[in-house]
Formats: structure tokens, C-alpha cells, sequence
């Protein structure tokens, strides 16, 4: 009998939604911009708005009354979120737009204080809030998952940790720290390189932890357990005030780019997710292929990643929907009170729009809408998987 998940079946609806949101987000600039989709110029066919060519952009009414322009094909909205309709400010929806060459269009959902298409804006700002949400979250549970897993199999137990062993760890730790905040702050990705080396350094250091403690300077150690680590530093990120720590550092760093805002958010909101996971490794590392494993003479870390972490990762995603609806919130917030990058297009900048001119109704009701579509869908998701009775495998007999 073919399986199928009970969150395919109890809400095509909102799948189909989901779906929509992803759609537009990655099409973002093929449904609204100002350059065309495809374009035939002197008989050869141009693709400026996938290829991102600026100077199609620049000069859309010229090529429009340019003889050698045969014929284009323009989006459906034919407006970035950044062209001024200085003749249409802050008019209500379906008002025809007053920018040359475009007369016979229309602001579908108005325009803002600047003459911006507000259509425009929610269709990017859909795009902006996914990408944050989808990094920041992706990045919550590797570092949720990988915490919560040595915290629940090391649960009560302890290691016997070398001091050459931790000096060497502390100084990996501080090239990688360092090595990031150069890629941050110069905006280049290079000194990132130096990661391959230090992890696979990581790597091995368990294996010279071992050798160490054969040497003559065995007793150089100290006894740790992972676990109360683990949920020390939890219940440390738990007590922060996350918002006011994201608006003291993304008011340090002025210009914080979307990178830097996900990785920001994502080191805020691991702690729920680790606190899963070390719960679903406490239940599952006393197995009977757990315990056959170590006694084949498996390395620990190599029973939690082979073995414990790929049977206990289930109910930490269940919190996956959530967390990209908390950041997709937490993301409008920042812009919504001003804490965003000036090139950035969001829904909350267009809903503090309208905090100073009330009567502008249609800069909160559309960019509120999506809002709330999108957080419900991730929302309702998660229900869906909490909610989802887990297919029971049998054992081979």
C-alpha cells in the first residue's frame, strides 16, 4: 500500500499558498521590474531582466521609441520597486501611471509617498523576507542540531579533555571568529577559505585528544561534561533580549547586509531547536544499535552522526515553520522601525510608511496582508508536521 504523508492530504490549500509565496519570491524580478523580459533588438533577442542588464533598465522609454527595437516583452508589473512616479505620489490602487511610456498602465495597488509601486515593493519584499528567513533558519539548525545531539549523548556522562587539547581548540575558535569578521567586514568571501583547514583540524583533534592522554602528561587533563556546556550557553542566548540585541548590533554595523542580518538571526534562534534535539538523542542513544555500534568500537562522534543524529533530527525540524515565520517577523520589525539597509525592499518599511499618513490605507492593508499570509502558512506547517502521525517502520524479521 503506497504511504502518503498526512500533510499531503489534510491541506492542499495550503501547500498550493506555500507554493505561490516560493513562486513569487524566486520570480521577483521577472514579475515586476522595468526591464523587459525578452527584447528583439536589430533582429537578435536580448533577456535584460534574467541576465540583469542595467543599461536596458536605464533607458526603457528610449528603446521603446527606438526604430531598431522591433519588438519586447515587458512584466507583467513594469516597475522596480525603486522607480519614482513623481506625477502619481502616494495614489490609491488601480490609479493609471504617469511615467513616460507607461500612461496606459497601472499602479494596481497604489504607490507610496515617493511614487514607488507598492505591488512592486510586496512582490521583492516577498523575496527579501524568504531569503533572510531561509538562511537564518538553515543556519539555526545546523548549530541546533549539532549542539543538541553532543549534549544528549554525552547526557551524564564525561570526557577526559587533554589541556593541549582545549589550548588547541580555543585558537581555532579565534582564527575562525576573526576569519569571519574579516569576510564581514570587508565584504569578501576570501577569508572564509580558511575554514577548510581549521574544521578538518577539528576533525582530528579527537584522535589526538586520544593520543595525548597516553602520553607520559596524561594527568594535563580536566574532565567536562558536554551536556551542562550545552545547556549553559542554551540558557545564556535563551535570558538575551533577542530584539534588543539585533537592533544594538545591527546599529553598530550600520549597512548590515542580508547575509549579515540571517547570520544574526540565526545565532539568536538555534536554542529551541538544540533543546529538541538533545531531548530526541537522549530518548533514541540507548538503542540497541546505539549500544552494538560502540561495542563494534565506533568513535562517539561518529555514533552520533551516523547513527543517532539521522534518527533524532525529526522533531527539531517540527520547529522549522515556526522559526522561519518568528523571522520573517522579526526581519518587518527591523524595517518597520527604521534598522535596514536603504536599498533594501521589505514589507516593513511599507508599513512604516504608514504610520505618518494614516490616511494612506493601502501602504499597511496589502504589505500587512502578506505578512500574515506568509508567517500563517510557515505557521500552519508546522502544525501539519507536529500533527502528522510518523509511519512506523517494521523490523526485518
Amino acid at each position: 500500500m503506497k504511504f502518503t504523508p498526512a500533510i499531503f492530504t489534510r491541506s492542499k490549500t495550503l501547500l498550493i499558498a506555500g507554493l505561490v509565496l516560493f513562486t513569487v519570491a524566486l520570480l521577483a524580478p521577472i514579475l515586476a521590474g522595468n526591464r523587459p523580459l525578452v527584447l528583439n533588438l536589430n533582429g537578435a533577442l536580448h533577456y535584460p531582466a534574467i541576465k540583469g542588464d542595467a543599461d536596458y533598465s536605464m533607458r526603457m522609454t528610449t528603446l521603446a521609441q527606438n526604430e531598431d527595437v522591433r519588438w519586447m516583452v515587458k512584466p507583467p508589473i513594469p516597475f522596480s520597486p525603486h522607480d519614482m512616479d513623481l506625477h502619481r505620489v502616494a495614489v490609491p490602487p488601480f490609479s493609471k501611471a504617469g511615467i513616460p511610456g507607461l500612461e496606459n498602465t497601472r499602479h494596481w495597488l497604489g504607490t507610496d509617498e515617493l511614487g514607488r509601486d507598492v505591488l512592486a515593493q510586496v512582490i521583492h519584499g516577498s523575496r527579501t523576507s524568504l531569503v533572510i528567513a531561509l538562511i537564518a533558519v538553515a543556519l539555526a539548525v545546523v548549530i541546533g542540531i549539532l549542539l543538541g545531539a553532543v549534549g544528549g549523548y554525552w547526557h551524564n556522562r564525561t570526557l577526559r579533555i587533554h589541556f593541549l587539547t582545549l589550548f588547541i581548540w580555543l585558537m581555532i575558535a579565534i582564527v575562525l571568529v576573526h576569519s569571519a569578521w574579516v569576510s564581514w567586514t570587508i565584504e569578501n568571501l576570501a577569508a572564509v577559505l580558511v575554514f577548510i583547514p581549521m574544521l578538518t583540524l577539528t576533525y582530528l583533534l579527537p584522535r589526538v585528544n586520544q593520543r595525548l592522554l597516553k602520553t607520559p602528561i596524561k594527568n594535563w587533563c580536566v574532565l567536562l561534561n558536554p551536556d551542562t556546556l550545552v545547556l549553559w550557553v542554551i540558557h545564556l542566548v535563551t535570558a538575551l533580549p533577542a530584539y534588543f540585541i539585533l537592533i544594538a548590533l545591527i546599529a553598530v554595523w550600520r549597512n548590515v547586509s542580508v547575509v549579515g542580518l540571517s547570520v544574526i538571526l540565526g545565532l539568536l534562534m538555534w536554542p529551541e531547536i538544540a533543546r529538541l534535539m538533545r531531548a530526541s538523542v537522549i530518548s533514541v542513544r540507548n538503542e540497541a544499535y546505539v549500544d552494538a555500534a560502540s561495542a563494534l568500537g565506533v568513535s562517539p562522534w561518529k555514533v552520533v552522526i551516523r547513527h543517532i543524529a539521522p534518527n533524532a533530527w525529526r522533531s527539531a525540524l517540527t520547529t522549522i515553520g515556526f522559526a522561519v515565520g518568528a523571522a520573517i517577523v522579526a526581519e518587518s520589525f527591523l524595517s518597520f522601525i527604521g534598522i535596514s539597509s536603504a536599498n533594501t525592499v521589505s514589507w516593513g518599511t511599507l508599513l512604516a510608511s504608514s504610520r505618518s499618513n494614516p490616511e494612506w490605507w493601502w501602504l499597511s492593508v496589502f504589505p500587512g496582508l502578506a505578512l500574515i499570509s506568509a508567517v500563517l502558512v510557515f505557521y500552519r506547517l508546522s502544525g501539519l508536521l507536529i500533527s502528522s502521525p510518523e509511519k512506523k517502520h517494521s523490523s526485518p524479521q
